[in-house]
C-alpha cells in the first residue's frame, strides 16, 4: 500500500460499524459531561490530534499511551452526537476500543476529505494549540495542522480550559501511585542527608553521585536526573552538571536537592520534593530567605484553602500574585526569578493544567477539585538562593496536604 499521494480522488471515508465499539480511555469515562461542558462553552467540539506523540495529551486522554502510531490521528468530540476516529487504514485496530465511529484513511488526500466530512462548517473547534505563545506546555498541534483544520470551516480555540477540567485531575489511583513515589524519594534525600553526616564530603560531584545512586536503586522514572546544588549554584534554577561546574564544599554553604520521580507505569504523576540544609550555622540573610519562601508558601496555601472551603472561585495567577508579594518583604537585595507552583501530572514541571503562574505566563486557569499542585516559591540573591516544595491536593471543600514540606533548614556539620 502507497503511503504517498493518492493518484485518484479519495472518496470520503465510511463509518466502519465502530458505534458498537465499547468506550474507553479518559475522555469516554466522563463523554455526557463533557459534551455538556462544550455546550456551556459555546464549543462545536474538541479535536485531539497526534503525529508521533508530539502532543502526549491525546492518547493520554483516550488511555492510549505506549501504543506508538507512526501515523497522524484524530478523534473528534462534538458537543452533541457520537464522537468519531479519523486513522489510518494500516493502524485503526491498534486504537482498541473507543466510543464513536472509526474512519479509515490511506492517502494525505483521504485524511483531508475524512476531516472535511467529520467537522463542522463554522463554529469554535478546541485543540491543543496556543496563539501567540500563551501556554507552551500547551502548544502541542503545529500551525499547520490548524491551518488544515480551519481550511474545513471551523475555527480552532484553545483547549485548555477542557485539559484543565478533564485530565487534570487526579484519580484515586493516581493518587496512590504519587503517594508511593513520594515516599521513595524522602528515602533518597535521606540518603543524601546521611551521606553528608557519615563522611567528609569535599566536593559537590561526590553529593550529586550519591543522590543519583539512591534515585537509581528507587527505581523511579521521569526523566528528570536529581538536582544537587552547593553554595553559590543554588541560584540556578537547573544546573547542568559538569567537571567545570563542580565546587569544593565549604562552612555556611547551603545545600539544596531537588528530586522528581514517578512510579514506572502508565499515566502515573510525578512527584517532587525540594529539601535544603546548611553546613554550619546559617547566616541572618540565610535563614531571612528561607523563611521568606517557607512563608509565601504557606500564603499560597492558605488562599487556596480560603477559597475552596468558601466554594469561590481561584485562578493560577491569584495564586502567585500573593506569594510575590510575601516574598518581596524578604531579602531586599533578592529576586524572584520564578512561579510559584505548577500541577502535578504525568510531566514534571508540566503546565497541562492550572499553574500558580503570573511570571512566566498569565494563567487564567482555575484550581479546580481533584488538581494537585506542587507550590514551590523561591528568592535568589547574587550569591544563593533558597525554596521550599509542598505538594497539596485541591478537594470539593478545602485543602489536602499530600506533602506538608519543609518548616526550617536543616543544619548539617560543616566541612
Amino acid at each position: 500500500m502507497s503511503h504517498g499521494p493518492d493518484s485518484t480522488t479519495p472518496m470520503p471515508p465510511q463509518p466502519t460499524g465502530a458505534a458498537a465499539r465499547k468506550s474507553g480511555g479518559r475522555i469516554a469515562e466522563c463523554l455526557g459531561e463533557l459534551q455538556l461542558f462544550l455546550r456551556a462553552e459555546g464549543l462545536e467540539g474538541w479535536l485531539l490530534h497526534d503525529h508521533r506523540n508530539q502532543n502526549g495529551l491525546a492518547p493520554h486522554a483516550l488511555g492510549l499511551e505506549g501504543r506508538g502510531f507512526a501515523r497522524r490521528w484524530f478523534y473528534w468530540i462534538p458537543a452533541d452526537g457520537l464522537p468519531a476516529l479519523l486513522a489510518h487504514a494500516t493502524e485503526l485496530e491498534g486504537f482498541g476500543e473507543l466510543p464513536g465511529d472509526a474512519c479509515p484513511y490511506e492517502g494525505w488526500k483521504g485524511l483531508r476529505a475524512g476531516l472535511e466530512g467529520m467537522l463542522p462548517r463554522r463554529g469554535l473547534v478546541a485543540m491543543e494549540h496556543q496563539s501567540m505563545g500563551g501556554h507552551p506546555d500547551l502548544a502541542r498541534v503545529d500551525a499547520g495542522t490548524v491551518e488544515l483544520v480551519e481550511s474545513a470551516g471551523p475555527r480552532v480555540v484553545s483547549s485548555a480550559g477542557l485539559v484543565n477540567r478533564f485530565l487534570g485531575p487526579l484519580g484515586a489511583h493516581a493518587e496512590a501511585m504519587h503517594a508511593l513515589a513520594l515516599a521513595a524519594l524522602v528515602e533518597v534525600e535521606e540518603a543524601v542527608r546521611a551521606f553528608l553526616s557519615s563522611r567528609a564530603v569535599t566536593l559537590e560531584s561526590e553529593l550529586r553521585a550519591c543522590a543519583r545512586r539512591a534515585m537509581a536503586a528507587t527505581g523511579l522514572e521521569g526523566g528528570v536526573a536529581p538536582l544537587v546544588a552547593t553554595g553559590p549554584h543554588t541560584r540556578q534554577r537547573v544546573l547542568c552538571p559538569s567537571n567545570e561546574r563542580d565546587r569544593t564544599l565549604t562552612a555556611q554553604d547551603l545545600v539544596l536537592v531537588e528530586l522528581v520521580g514517578r512510579v514506572p507505569e502508565l499515566g502515573s504523576p510525578c512527584a517532587q520534593r525540594t529539601w535544603m540544609g546548611c553546613l554550619g550555622t546559617p547566616t541572618p540573610e540565610q535563614t531571612t530567605a528561607f523563611a521568606c519562601a517557607r512563608a509565601a508558601r504557606e500564603e499560597a496555601i492558605a488562599l487556596l484553602e480560603h477559597r475552596a472551603s468558601r466554594g469561590l472561585r481561584l485562578l493560577g495567577f491569584e495564586v502567585d500574585d500573593a506569594a510575590r508579594r510575601v516574598l518581596s518583604r524578604g531579602v531586599p537585595s533578592a529576586r524572584v526569578l520564578h512561579r510559584t507552583g505548577h500541577h502535578v501530572g504525568r510531566l514534571p514541571y508540566s503546565a497541562e493544567a492550572c499553574t500558580f503562574d503570573a511570571t512566566e505566563f498569565h494563567d487564567v486557569r482555575e484550581a479546580l477539585p481533584g488538581l494537585a499542585f506542587c507550590v514551590e516559591p523561591g528568592l535568589y540573591t547574587d550569591g544563593f538562593g533558597v525554596r521550599t516544595s509542598a505538594t497539596v491536593l485541591r478537594t470539593d471543600d478545602g485543602v489536602r496536604r499530600l506533602d506538608p514540606g519543609q518548616d526550617e533548614l536543616t543544619i548539617l556539620k560543616a566541612p
